[in-house]
């Protein structure tokens, strides 16, 4: 508002005040101006190729007049006299208002909403004000569109040729608008040179996000703004982030199938639906191609389910992802398929300088559940003590329960006749014998570790 409309409405709300005073019983007070907001144009906006549109939010009747006044005003600010004024009424909690037989010319303008709150004593609500150009003319700049779609880089170069008229200016604003529109509020607004040819190049500043974008670019004429062609750009910088999380990293599958892998999606714009999967045999995509299976993301996520059998073995998964401009988003997993669920990691087994025995067990991915026992000897014949018994060395005997995916450290304290019988011995490779329920039958498989010693 204005200090000379300012200072008229207090002036006014004076006299009122005092003329209420007179006439009406002591307590008269008045009425609580309305709260009134313009919601459209937004600041910034350039509308081309027609009149805007004035929206927001208002009083209805009975609680207050009901009707809003629009002024809009020459300039970027609000002056004492508008160029044009129209009214409206309010329903619902709302209005919308567009010029017709007086449309404005080509300019920069600002505007602000009023409403009365009506009653004896009236006070005005002033949302606002909103600073927006309107360009329906000739377009004397020219921006040239880029040169591929979509655009890979989050800091685009644009370039173009302004007007070389008498009086042009020799820099020209580029505008950058989220959308395909300009009736936003620009996100970016760089300042650029124009060179002795007529030309510029501006750089759009790092960091704009994957989407849709108009960008346009205005020049100061001898007396009055000039607005380019809008350009619509698609920007489309990362790839997308696809990822495998089932199987984990070093996982183990158990026989039979079905198989579930899962993994994260991109679902940036641009981003494709489908997830494209390829299971190797072996340790990397090299290896030979098992099968092909393509699937549907679910926002960021996507899940398969493999129901072709797979021999015991070690397996590759890949998983790719493509986005509009051709770019690739992909990720490897490798993992082992086993024939029960239970294993121990021979390789883990370890004896501390205080005789405590460690080995990890685990259970695979894919099942409920698995249990097995665990018996270590040494493969060599020992003998603890002079005239006993000889024969492989009993080190750990235990029983573990796990859960799906699940992992566990086994411990076993050896006596102080076995950490003397070890120390004396020197490293020695162990037996490792893991016993199991398959359907009726008890089955064992035993594997042998490096050397191990105390210590």
């Amino acid at each position: 508002m204005s200090a000379f409309r300012l200072k008229l409405t207090l002036l006014a709300a004076l006299l009122l005040g005092a003329v209420g005073l007179l006439l009406t019983s002591p307590g008269a007070a008045l009425a609580a101006a309305p709260k009134v907001t313009l919601n459209s144009p937004a600041s910034g906006a350039l509308i081309e190729g027609g009149q805007p549109t004035f929206s927001g939010s208002a009083v209805d009747a009975p609680d207050a007049s009901g009707v809003v006044t629009v002024d809009v005003y020459s300039g970027n600010q609000v002056g004492s006299f508008p160029v044009l004024v129209l009214q409206t009424a309010v329903s619902g909690g709302s209005y919308h208002v567009a010029p017709s037989a007086l449309p404005l010319g080509d300019g920069l303008y600002t505007a602000e909403v009023s409403e009365s709150s009506g009653g004896t004593f009236p006070t005005l609500g002033y949302s606002n004000s909103v600073s927006f150009w309107v360009f329906n003319g000739a377009e004397h700049v020219y921006l040239n569109p880029p040169a591929k779609e979509p655009v890979t880089s989050s800091a685009p170069v644009f370039y173009g040729q302004a007007s070389e008229t008498v009086g042009a200016s020799d820099t020209v604003v580029l505008d950058v608008y989220a959308g395909t529109t300009t009736d936003s509020t620009p996100l970016e607004v760089i300042i650029g040179s124009v060179n002795a040819y007529g030309d510029f190049e501006i750089q759009v500043q790092p960091g704009l996000a994957d989407g849709q974008y108009a960008v346009v670019v205005g020049q100061h004429l001898a007396g009055a703004e000039s607005w380019s062609n809008i350009v619509k750009m698609t920007v489309k910088a990362a790839a997308p982030g696809v990822s495998i999380t089932t199987p984990s990293l070093g996982g183990r599958l158990s026989l039979p199938a079905p198989f579930e892998f899962a993994g994260g999606a991109g679902q940036r714009y641009g981003d494709a639906d489908t997830i494209r999967l390829a299971l190797h045999a072996g340790t990397s995509t090299n290896g030979r191609l098992i099968g092909r299976k393509s699937v549907k993301r679910n926002g960021g996520r996507w899940t398969a389910s493999w129901a072709t059998s797979l021999s015991p073995g070690t397996y590759t998964l890949s998983a790719t992802q493509q986005d509009v401009a051709g770019q690739i988003g992909s990720a490897q997993r490798t993992f082992t398929v086993v024939s029960i669920a239970q294993f121990v990691e021979a390789n883990t087994v370890r004896i501390s300088s205080t005789g405590l025995l460690t080995i990890r067990a685990g259970c695979a991915n894919g099942v409920s559940s698995c249990a097995g026992d665990v018996l270590i000897n040494t493969k060599r014949s020992m003998q603890t003590q002079y005239g006993g018994p000889v024969g492989p060395l009993r080190l750990m005997f235990v029983r573990f329960s796990l859960g799906g995916g699940g992992r566990v450290t086994l411990k076993a304290q050896l006596s102080q006749a076995q950490i003397v019988t070890l120390r004396n011995a020197g490293p020695q490779r162990l037996a490792v014998t893991l016993s199991y329920r398959r359907g009726s039958k008890l089955s064992a498989h035993t594997t042998y570790t490096s050397p191990v010693a105390v210590g």
